[in-house]
Formats: structure tokens, C-alpha cells, sequence
């Protein structure tokens, strides 16, 4: 797939017998004129089951001649359009779904061989030539169903607020796997926003049990089979509730999470096994991940059984590099500002000096003055412009760096890409931001749709912006994104916990740091490296010049009085202090107990 600005180019590659098409509205023009049936394959680069059907489905004569047969084929990298993958995916990867003309499904499924999915070209084929007014009134009333569905997400009747997050809490607590760690049964996937909230809750609440279900979270992925020993970093997820058989494929947003997370820990207790997984993470990412010239990273190594070495007791060791190194916006943010969080903890300065060129790089590649972000880099060149995602997760990573380095271009930039998602992405009259302008290219109303982990995002992004800046209308906008889903976040369990972060950064204030220095300070860097290595995730740090020579800082805690501090030493005193009066006010008593 290629997308280039200023229009998709159409192309068609023969791979082994199969035509595939590019994902573009001519397809689709083309199926309306022609009476064709689009089918669409969704996979990942990564998956297993994707390359097995690269293999051994695609490469069957039998299914090239049966798509040729009044088929349309267009195969789609779901990794880099999360716009098509989230609208058409069938629950996992690889996704097969056979679509009208005007992009409506049919029918689909995940992995079929190669007679099964024979079958069923046979069966959609026929039922299009027979039935094909039944199956338009059916997508007609599904169409309906969707919009209602998508309608009750919002609760008008109910607006962010604090008592929220009690519920949030008691779902992710009933969901914990107190025997096996983490949260939910197989496949177990590690849960980052969980993991956050406990910890986030843990501080405010004083409540050393919460911060223990984190770290028995944490532990459980790391020395039950989650990590990998031998070349560092983590799998992505487990087959099995006890960790013990991982899904051997790495990815870097994964990454990126893992490295905050066991940084924050080893913060919070100094045991030093957390910070030696965060240092295996990063020496994993550099090793397999890293492009040190272009200062990005790949995004994922896959797994694949044809490149492991099974050893006693069944577990592959990978023997050659299969790495994708797709660059993407989204996933290089995010562990820009890990890179940047996780240094400040552990007093790397070389993570933080890292995260901060990862920034910049993604600033001069991906994202155009005064425009979006794209989502990632083919040959060089940005593809793919304005997803939701990119954009919050640049200007997260934007906020995190200049809060380590004073350096007030990166808050222009994260307020310029806030700007553009509230003026763009936003349907007026309705909560919420749209995940694309124009998803899947196609220019239809009825693919316009808002992300839920998107709207998380931006949520803790306005929030932080909002705290950096002192323009409270960032809170109300906060407020509106997590307001698209007030009608389902009791439903949809410990994926809950995203509401509820985005709930804390609103409504829980942060330990302010505001540091001022006058023209030329050499002191600067001094207050600065003070404040990182005490500095924990409730605490935002902002600048603001003075005319007098020196350096001060000025400490404003969520509950009691700001102090004023002139020495580096006394500003990591206050830190300390201010974070010991972290609170989380409840609006009634009730809420309280």
C-alpha cells in the first residue's frame, strides 16, 4: 500500500497467482461498475497466522483463480491504516471480509485454509447473485444498529466526573488475577492502563495495596515468561493466564510501556530487578529496534515458527532478525516519552537526550508546519496524514520534552497539534474526536467513528496541556472527549482504567513545578536534573523567565501552600514533600468511603 498526499495511487501487485489491489476508493468505484465483490485482507506484519496464510493460502492456485472470479482483492498492512483495520476487522488478525461497493460487510472471518476459504468464496459469490436485495436491506438495518450502538456510548445525562473513578477502581480490582497476576485469563495481555492507575491511586490514596496488584502485575509478566532473558525486552502477550507461553512477537509501543512502567516501580520500592528489566527493555530496542542515523525506531520484531529454534520444554528461541522497520509516529512517541520519563527516574541522561531526538526526528519526518502528523514513514516519505492517534501521542511526547528541557518550541508544537485534533477532528454538537477527517479515504459519512483509546489519550493530553499553560478551556475539552463514553465505561471492565486516567488528569491536580531563570543562567541545568531525578508522574514541570540573574523554583502542591526554593537541593526537598500530600478529593462523602 502506498499513500501519497494529494491522492492515493491505485497499483496492483501479483503475488503468487493472487491480484491484489491497493485499498483506494477507485476499487471501489471500480466494484460499483463492474458488479465485483471487494475482499479485503486485513494483517499484520508480525502475526503468525498472517505469514502462514502468506505461505500457504495465497500461493494455492485454486484461491487465485476463485478471487479472479468476480472479486475485487485488496490487501491491507493493518498496522499502517488502523483507520480500515478498525472499521473491518473480524476480531483478529488476519481478517478476510468480503465487502459491497460501497464498503458494506458482507461476510468474514480470521484464519481459513486454504478449501474453507474456498467454501466460502463459493458461498458469498452465490448468495450476491441470488440474494444480493436481502443482503443490501440486511447492511441497511445493521447500518442502524451500528449508528444506535455508537449513539449510547454517550450518556448526556451523565458528565465526567470524580465518583467515576471509584467504579473504574472496583472493575479493575474484581478483574485482577490475584493467583497468577495481572488482569483477566488467556489470552492475557499485560494491561498498561491498569498497571497506571494502580500506581497513579496507589500515591493519592496512600494505599500500598494497589501499588502492590501493580507490581504483581509487573513481576508476574517479567519472571513467568512475558520477558525474554536471553536478548531482553517483552512478548506481547500470553496464551496461556500464567504467562508461561508467549506470543513471541515484539512491538515497540510495548516496549515503550514496559520501560515506563518498571522505571516508575523501581522508583517507588528500589528494588533493582525493575531496573534492570527497564535497562534490558531499552538494550533490546537499541539492539534489534533502533536506527541510530535517523535517530527512529522499527516497529516490531516478528515471531514466526519457521525462524525458532525449539528447545526443551517448548520455548523458541528466535534465531534470525525478521523485523519490521516501518517507522510510525504513534509508537516512536510513545517511547520517546518513555525514554524521557524513565530517564529522569533513573538518572539516565542519556535516555532523556534519546527521547528528545526521537522527537525531533519525528518533527522534521512526519509532521508538517502548521499541519498533521502522519502515521509513518515508507521510503522516507510520510504517509498517511491526520489519525487521531499520531496526533496525541506527538504532542504527548512534545509536553514530556520540554518539560526536560525547558524548551518552549516543543509547547508550541503540542499545542498547535491540540489545536488542529479540537478544530478538525470534532463533529459539532457531539462529544468526542473523530479517530480520522476522512476515514479510510473513502469519503463516507457513515465510517466517521470516535476511538475510545484515542479519546483517552487526548484527554490526558488537554488535561496536561491545560496544567502547562494555565488555559483551563483545555479541561473543558478534556472533559468532552471522555464524555463520548460516559454510556458504556461500566461496561467494558478493566479496559475501563483508560476512563479512568483520563478521569485523574482532570480532576486530581498535579504537583506544579514552575522553574525560573534569568538570561544566561548557569544554574538552569542544575534545577533542572534536580527536579527530573525526583520527579515521579503527578508532577508537571513548566518555565517561565525572569529578568534577574539566577534560578529559583516554585513548588505548588495539590493541597497546601506553594514554596519558594533557590538551591537545586532544596527543590528536590520539595518535590519530595509536595508528593507526599497528593490527594484525590472525592465530591461526597460517599465517593470517599
Amino acid at each position: 500500500m502506498v499513500y501519497r498526499r494529494g491522492g492515493e495511487r491505485r497499483m496492483r501487485a501479483m503475488a503468487d497467482g493472487v491480484s491484489w489491489c491497493e485499498w483506494s476508493a477507485d476499487v471501489f468505484r471500480e466494484a460499483e461498475e463492474t458488479g465485483k465483490i471487494v475482499f479485503l485482507l486485513l494483517e499484520q506484519r508480525w502475526c503468525p497466522l498472517s505469514r502462514l496464510m502468506d505461505r500457504e493460502v495465497w500461493t494455492d492456485a485454486r484461491v487465485a483463480e476463485a478471487l479472479a472470479d468476480g472479486f475485487l482483492c485488496v490487501r491491507v498492512d493493518a498496522a499502517r491504516r488502523p483507520d480500515i483495520d478498525r472499521r473491518f476487522r473480524m476480531g483478529a488478525w488476519p481478517s478476510l471480509v468480503f465487502l459491497t461497493p460501497d464498503a458494506g460487510p458482507i461476510a468474514g472471518s480470521t484464519f481459513m485454509p486454504p478449501d474453507v476459504l474456498l467454501n466460502a468464496v463459493g458461498n458469498v459469490r452465490q448468495m450476491m447473485r441470488e440474494k444480493s436485495g436481502e443482503v443490501r436491506r440486511r447492511l441497511i438495518e445493521m447500518e442502524r444498529a451500528r449508528e444506535a450502538q455508537l449513539a449510547a456510548r454517550s450518556d448526556p445525562a451523565r458528565k465526567p466526573s470524580p465518583w467515576m473513578l471509584t467504579r473504574v477502581l472496583d472493575m479493575v480490582r474484581e478483574s485482577a488475577d490475584r493467583d497468577q497476576g495481572g488482569f483477566g485469563g488467556a489470552p492475557k495481555y499485560p494491561r498498561f492502563p491498569a498497571i497506571e492507575l494502580l500506581l497513579h491511586l496507589s500515591l493519592r490514596l496512600r494505599d500500598d495495596r494497589l501499588r502492590q496488584l501493580a507490581a504483581d502485575a509487573v513481576d508476574a509478566m517479567t519472571q513467568n515468561g512475558l520477558y525474554d532473558w536471553d536478548y531482553g525486552g517483552y512478548f506481547r502477550c500470553s496464551l496461556t493466564a500464567d504467562w508461561s507461553a508467549p506470543s513471541m512477537e515484539k512491538l515497540l509501543a510495548d516496549q515503550a510501556a514496559h520501560l515506563r512502567l518498571n522505571a516508575w516501580l523501581h522508583r517507588l520500592t528500589g528494588e533493582i530487578e525493575y531496573r534492570e528489566a527497564a535497562e534490558g527493555t531499552l538494550e533490546y530496542c537499541r539492539d534489534w529496534l533502533y536506527d541510530p542515523a535517523a535517530g527512529l525506531f522499527s516497529a516490531a520484531q516478528a515471531s514466526d515458527v519457521e525462524s525458532l529454534d525449539m528447545l526443551e520444554g517448548g520455548r523458541g528461541y528466535l534465531r534470525s532478525a525478521d523485523v519490521d522497520r516501518t517507522v510510525f509516529t504513534d509508537a516512536n512517541a510513545e517511547m520517546a516519552r518513555a525514554l524521557m520519563v524513565a530517564g529522569g527516574m533513573l538518572g539516565e541522561d542519556s535516555w532523556i537526550e534519546m527521547g528528545v531526538r526521537t522527537v525531533d526526528a519525528l518533527l522534521q519526518k512526519t509532521c508538517q508546519p502548521g499541519g498533521f502528523a502522519f502515521h509513518y514513514l515508507e521510503d522516507g516519505q510520510p504517509q498517511v496524514p491526520g489519525l487521531l492517534q499520531d496526533q496525541a501521542a506527538l504532542a504527548l511526547a512534545c509536553l514530556e520534552a520540554c518539560q526536560v528541557t525547558g524548551e518552549g518550541r516543543f509547547l508550541q508544537t503540542a499545542a498547535g497539534l491540540c489545536r488542529r485534533i479540537h478544530d478538525e477532528l470534532r463533529e459539532a454538537g457531539r462529544p468526542g474526536y473523530l479517530d480520522s477527517a476522512d476515514p479510510c479515504g473513502l469519503r463516507r459519512l457513515s465510517l466517521l467513528d470516535r476511538c475510545y483509546e484515542d479519546n483517552v489519550n487526548v484527554a490526558v493530553l488537554f488535561s496536561r496541556l491545560a496544567r502547562l499553560t494555565g488555559e483551563d478551556e483545555w479541561l473543558e475539552r478534556a472533559a468532552a472527549a471522555l464524555a463520548a463514553f460516559t454510556g458504556i465505561f461500566e461496561r467494558i471492565g478493566v479496559e475501563a482504567a483508560g476512563f479512568g486516567l483520563g478521569l485523574l488528569e482532570i480532576f486530581a491536580e498535579p504537583v506544579l513545578v514552575t522553574l525560573e531563570c534569568g538570561p544566561g543562567s548557569q544554574e538552569r541545568d542544575d534545577f533542572l536534573r534536580a527536579c527530573l531525578r525526583v520527579r515521579q508522574p503527578p508532577v508537571l514541570v513548566r518555565f517561565e523567565e525572569k529578568t534577574t540573574p539566577g534560578c529559583s523554583a516554585r513548588v505548588r502542591p495539590p493541597e497546601g501552600e506553594e514554596s519558594i526554593t533557590a538551591s537545586p537541593g532544596a527543590l528536590s526537598a520539595a518535590i519530595s514533600g509536595a508528593l507526599e500530600k497528593l490527594a484525590l478529593a472525592p465530591p461526597d462523602p460517599q465517593a470517599a468511603s
